[in-house]
């Protein structure tokens, strides 16, 4: 299982979740439960590494689509 994604918050998260499922990518979501930050941002991790590189073609495609770097 690798991160491929941080949110900005579990909205974000889910959205982002919703949208590798979509697309044939399995993912799930993950928060810290004991954060070290005063901020914990929950993150999105696809299951099967041979997905990752398609995971991330459509994080890319995803930023590009909302100004986000």
């Amino acid at each position: 299982m690798k991160q491929v994604y941080v949110a900005r918050n579990e909205v974000d998260a889910k959205f982002v979740c919703d949208m590798l499922l979509q697309n044939g990518v399995k993912a799930v979501v993950r928060s810290d439960p004991m954060p070290v930050t005063t901020r914990p941002f929950p993150g999105v991790y696809v299951v099967h590494d041979d997905d990752v590189e398609r995971a991330n073609e459509l994080l890319s495609d995803y930023r590009a689509g909302n100004g986000s770097s």
